[in-house]
C-alpha cells in the first residue's frame, strides 16, 4: 500500500521554510501617488494582513514601506507614460507609515485586511510622481534560492525516513500564495502586488540586463489603471500604462518585460515542482500520481461580465409579497439571466458591459500558463465550467482535450459544478462525447476526440493588457497549444501537417502573438509552404521574443505589405466587417465594443487577395499557394458564439476556416457547429466516433451554488424545455459510412473492416452501418465494450476488450478477434482479472448472458 498527501504544493512547504531560514517569499504591493509641488506626498494603501486560499488562511507580515520617484510624460494621445528608467529616484528615506489596527477585519472569504496610510516629504522635489511599494514577508520559500530545490527534497527525505511510501502527491490547484476573495479585491481594487525576492532579481538581470537587478523600481511597469489621485473623471479613469521608451518600441519592450517576469516566475515554481515529483519517484521507485488541476480563478469563468457601479440586479425591483421566500429567489433569478440578454451582457463574448478578467490573480500566483503545470499534473484538468457556467461554447471541453494530448498520462478532464443534475448530466455527456471522462473512454482508445485545427493560446493578452485573460473566442472546435508547448512537440510533415503526439493537425490559428519567437516564425512559413493553412488574428507581432524585429518575409507570407502597428490599433465599436472575394457569404460581423480584444488592424495588401473590409478599410488578406497552403490574415477577432448568448449565433470564425478548407466539407466539426445542427460528432484516433445532443443555447438561469437545492433546482427548470437526449440517426454519412441508429444520452462506435469493434450506447440494441446491422443484445441495453491499445497491455497478451453492459440481458458481441478468447472478471481499476465468466463462440461471434451479478462489472476479453 502505498500514500498520496498534498507534500510539494507551494502552499504546503512554505511555512516550514520561513521558519527555519531567513530568506523566504516577499511580496511587494504598489500604488501610484503625486508629489506636491512642496514635494508632500500621501495615499491610504489597502494594508495586507491574512489571504485565505485552498490551504487556510496565512499572515503577511508588513517589513518597510518603499518610494521611487518619476516622472512620466503621455505618448502621443495615448493611455502609455513614458517613464524613464534612468530617472527614477529611490526617495524611500522620506517614508513614514501608520498601520490602523483598529480598521483591520477579516471578510467571510477568510481575507484580512485594513488601512495602510503613508506619508513622505521629498526636499527639492525634481519629479511628481511616486510609486509607493509596501513589503511584506510571506510564509513562503524563496523559489529562486540556491537551497530551493534542495529544501524540498529534504521534506521527502524526511517522509520517506518516517517509513512513509508515497505513491501520489494530491495536487489540486497548484499555485504560489494569493488570496481567493473574488468580491473584496477585483479588477480596479486587485492586490497589486508581485512575487519579488533579491534571487528572483539577480536571475531576471542575468538573463535580461543587469539594469534590473534593482528590479523593485521597475513596478512602476506593472502599474495599471492608477491614476485615480489626478481626480479628474477622464484622465484618473483610463488605463493608463507606464512605458520605458517615449516610442511604440517603448510599449512593446514593456509589454516584453513584464512577459518575461510572468514567464519566469511561472516556469521556476513549476520547475521546481517536476524536479520534485521527479526526485521522489526516483527514491520510491515508481511513479508519482499528481491528479487535479491547475486552474482556480479562470478566465472567462471567473471574469466580471458588468461594471460594479451597474450591476443588473438593481433592476429586479423588490419580492413579490404574495411568493414565499423561495419562490422569489427563483423567480428573480430567472429574471436576472433575462435581464442579462436584454442589456446585452454575456459570459460568453466580450461585450460592452464588460468589466475585468481574473487572469491577473492566476499570473500573480504562478498558474496562468496552465499548459506549463500540464507537464507536472497526471492528466491535467479544468474547472472552467464551475459556478453554474456550463461552457455552451465548448471551449473547456476543447482544452482538456488540449492538456491530454500533451499530457505523459493522454488524458485530462473537464469539471462542472453549480447546476441542477439535469443540466450537468448533458454537459456529461457532450464531455463523453469529446473523451473527457472522469474515469475510463475505453471505447475510444483512451483518448481525447481529435480535430484539424490547433490554436494558439493567448497568454500574451494579460501581459498587454491586464484587464484582459481569455481571447473571448471560446471555440470547441479545435485544440489549443502556447507557442512555447508547439515549438517543443510540433513536428512539421512533407504534407504540410502538424503532428503533437498522437494527433495531426492542418490548420494553425495564431489568437493574439504580438510577440512571437524566431523558430515559431519558420515553422509557420514552413508548414504554409507544405500546404498548411494558417489563419493570423488581431495585432501583427510587434517584435519577436528575442527583441528583434519581425522580418517582412513574414509579411509576404499572407501577401500583405504594410501592417498596422499592435499599438496603433483602431476602433469600430457598432461597425461592421464585411466579406469579400473567396471569403464573400460569410455574414457581416457586428464589433461589439472598443476593447483591446475588438481592436482593428487594417491591412495594406500587397500580392494576396483582400478578404474583408472595415468601411473602406481593408482588414483581411488572404494569400493561396499551389500546394494548397493557405496564410490569411485578420486584422480583427473573428467572433464565434455557438451559445447565442446575445440573442443570436454568431460562426465568423468557424466560417472563415470553412472558407479556407480547414474543415472537410463532410468533416464532423463541419456538421457540429452550424446553428441547425443538433448533434455534435467527434472522432478519435483509434477511428471512433462519438455523438451527442448539442445544449449549447440553453440559459444558466439559476443559481451557481456548489451543493444543490434538489426542490429549487426542479423550479428553476419548471416550464423550461430541456435539450433533448435522444439520438436519431437516419443513413446520416459520418467519415464515409451511413449511421441508422436511434437511442438515447451518448453513442460511440468503431466500425472496423466490416465489424463493430467498440460500441457504446443506451436505449437501444442494435445500430445498422451501411448495409450491416448489428444486434448485440435480445433487447435494448445500456452497454459498452472497446479494445484496448496495445502500449496498456502485459506481455504475452495480442489484444484485450473490456465490455461493461449495464443491463441484464443475452448479448451477442461481433468482436473482430482471431480466435476464441478467454473471459474473465476484472478484480480492480488495472483490469486485473479473476474468475472466469461463461460464454459461448461461434464464427466469430461472442455470446454471453450478462446476469444481475455481472451487470455493470467489467469484463475482459483477451487472446
Amino acid at each position: 500500500m502505498s500514500f498520496g498527501a498534498s507534500l510539494i504544493s507551494p502552499l504546503d512547504i512554505g511555512g516550514d521554510y520561513r521558519k527555519t531560514h531567513d530568506d523566504g517569499g516577499i511580496q511587494c504591493q504598489y500604488l501610484e501617488a503625486e508629489i506636491t509641488a512642496g514635494g508632500h506626498y500621501s495615499a491610504d494603501m489597502v494594508l495586507q494582513r491574512q489571504w485565505y486560499n485552498n490551504k487556510g488562511p496565512i499572515t503577511l507580515t508588513l517589513s518597510e514601506v518603499r518610494a521611487y520617484a518619476f516622472e512620466e510624460e503621455r505618448y502621443a494621445d495615448t493611455s502609455y507614460f513614458y517613464v524613464n528608467p534612468d530617472n527614477i529616484v529611490d526617495i524611500s528615506e522620506t517614508v513614514s507609515y501608520t498601520v490602523h489596527e483598529d480598521s483591520v477585519k477579516i471578510t467571510g472569504a477568510g481575507y484580512g485586511y485594513g488601512r495602510l496610510e503613508v506619508s513622505g516629504k521629498w526636499e527639492n522635489p525634481t519629479s511628481d510622481r511616486v510609486l509607493l511599494v509596501a513589503v511584506y514577508h510571506v510564509p513562503e520559500m524563496d523559489y529562486f534560492a540556491d537551497n530551493a530545490f534542495d529544501y524540498i527534497k529534504s521534506v521527502i527525505d524526511a517522509h520517506a525516513a518516517a517509513g512513509i511510501d508515497y505513491g501520489g502527491f494530491y495536487s489540486d490547484e497548484m499555485h504560489i500564495q494569493f488570496d481567493w476573495d473574488l468580491g473584496t479585491h477585483f479588477g480596479e481594487t486587485e492586490i497589486n502586488s508581485r512575487y519579488l525576492t533579491p534571487p528572483l532579481e539577480r536571475e531576471y538581470a542575468t538573463l535580461y540586463g543587469s539594469e534590473f537587478k534593482d528590479m523593485m523600481k521597475y513596478l512602476i511597469y506593472f502599474s495599471y489603471h492608477q491614476h485615480d489621485f489626478l481626480g479628474d473623471d477622464e484622465a484618473g479613469r483610463e488605463p493608463a500604462q507606464h512605458i520605458f521608451e517615449n516610442s511604440d518600441a517603448g510599449i512593446y519592450k514593456t509589454w516584453l518585460f513584464r512577459k518575461r517576469y510572468f514567464e519566469l516566475l511561472q516556469s521556476r515554481v513549476v520547475n521546481l515542482s517536476i524536479e520534485a515529483k521527479e526526485y521522489a519517484e526516483k527514491l520510491f521507485g515508481a511513479p508519482i500520481m499528481t491528479r487535479a488541476h491547475a486552474t482556480w480563478q479562470e478566465s472567462p469563468t471567473c471574469d466580471h461580465y458588468y461594471k460594479p457601479d451597474n450591476p443588473p440586479h438593481l433592476k429586479l425591483g423588490p419580492d413579490d409579497p404574495s411568493l414565499s421566500q423561495e419562490d422569489n429567489h427563483v423567480a428573480k433569478t430567472r429574471r436576472l439571466a433575462e435581464i442579462w440578454k436584454e442589456t446585452g451582457i454575456s459570459r460568453y463574448d466580450y461585450t460592452p458591459n464588460y468589466d475585468w478578467s481574473s487572469s491577473i490573480r492566476e499570473n500573480i500566483s504562478a498558474c496562468y500558463d496552465y499548459f506549463m503545470w500540464n507537464d507536472f499534473l497526471t492528466g491535467a484538468g479544468n474547472d472552467h465550467p464551475e459556478g453554474s457556467n456550463t461552457d455552451r461554447n465548448y471551449y473547456a471541453q476543447a482544452l482538456a482535450c488540449s492538456f491530454g494530448a500533451l499530457n505523459t498520462y493522454e488524458q485530462s478532464y473537464s469539471a462542472a459544478w453549480g447546476s441542477p443534475q439535469e443540466i450537468l448530466h448533458r454537459f456529461a455527456m457532450v464531455g463523453l462525447a469529446y473523451g473527457n471522462p472522469h474515469g475510463y473512454n475505453i471505447e475510444q482508445g483512451m483518448q481525447h476526440r481529435k480535430t484539424d485545427v490547433l490554436a494558439l493560446y493567448p497568454l500574451e493578452l494579460n501581459y498587454a493588457e491586464e484587464r484582459f485573460g481569455s481571447w473571448m473566442t471560446q471555440y470547441g472546435y479545435c485544440n489549443y497549444i502556447t507557442e512555447a508547448k508547439l515549438l517543443e512537440n510540433a513536428i512539421l510533415d512533407n504534407r504540410g501537417h502538424i503532428i503533437v503526439g498522437d494527433y495531426t493537425y492542418r490548420t494553425i490559428v495564431v489568437l493574439y502573438e504580438p510577440f512571437i519567437a524566431e523558430k515559431t516564425i519558420i515553422l509557420l512559413e514552413r508548414f504554409v509552404l507544405s500546404g498548411g493553412k494558417l489563419l493570423w488574428q488581431a495585432a501583427w507581432p510587434a517584435m519577436t521574443e528575442e527583441g528583434g524585429p519581425v522580418t517582412d518575409c513574414f509579411k509576404a507570407l499572407f501577401g500583405i505589405a504594410g501592417v498596422t502597428p499592435a499599438c496603433r490599433p483602431h476602433t469600430a465599436k457598432d461597425r461592421s466587417i464585411y466579406f469579400t472575394g473567396t471569403f464573400e457569404g460569410i455574414e457581416p460581423m457586428m464589433v461589439i465594443t472598443d476593447l483591446l480584444p475588438d481592436y482593428i488592424y487594417p491591412v495594406e495588401v500587397s500580392d494576396g487577395e483582400t478578404v474583408a473590409f472595415l468601411d473602406d478599410k481593408p482588414v483581411a488578406a488572404c494569400k493561396y499557394y499551389d500546394n494548397g497552403g493557405v496564410a490569411l490574415y485578420c486584422g480583427f477577432r473573428p467572433r464565434d458564439d455557438q451559445s447565442a448568448s446575445l440573442g443570436y449565433d454568431k460562426d465568423t470564425l468557424f466560417r472563415l476556416l470553412e472558407k479556407m478548407g480547414a474543415y472537410g466539407e463532410n468533416s464532423l466539426e463541419a456538421k457540429s457547429r452550424p446553428a441547425d445542427s443538433k448533434y455534435v460528432f467527434n472522432g478519435f484516433p483509434n477511428g471512433a466516433i462519438a455523438v451527442a445532443n448539442h445544449y449549447r443555447t440553453f440559459d444558466e438561469a439559476w443559481d451557481g451554488q456548489f451543493f444543490r437545492n434538489r426542490e429549487l433546482d426542479v423550479k428553476f427548470l419548471e416550464g423550461r424545455e430541456l435539450p433533448p437526449l435522444d439520438i436519431t440517426l437516419d443513413g446520416e454519412v459520418l467519415e464515409g459510412h451511413k449511421i441508422t441508429y436511434s437511442g438515447n444520452n451518448l453513442l460511440i462506435y468503431n466500425y472496423d473492416n466490416g465489424r463493430l469493434s467498440a460500441y457504446r450506447g443506451q436505449g437501444t440494441n442494435t445500430i445498422k452501418i451501411d448495409d450491416n446491422e448489428f444486434v448485440f443484445a435480445d433487447r435494448p441495453v445500456d452497454i459498452g465494450w472497446g479494445k484496448i491499445r496495445n502500449k496498456f497491455l502485459c506481455d504475452g497478451l495480442n489484444e484485450v476488450y473490456i465490455l461493461n453492459c449495464r443491463t441484464p440481458a443475452v448479448i451477442t458481441l461481433p468482436l473482430p478477434l482471431g480466435g476464441e478468447p478467454a473471459v474473465e472478471l476484472c478484480v480492480n481499476r488495472i483490469f486485473t482479472t479473476g474468475d472466469p465468466v461463461p460464454f459461448t463462440w461461434h464464427d466469430g461471434m461472442l455470446e454471453m448472458e450478462i446476469t444481475e451479478n455481472l451487470k455493470n462489472r467489467h469484463i475482459a476479453i483477451y487472446r
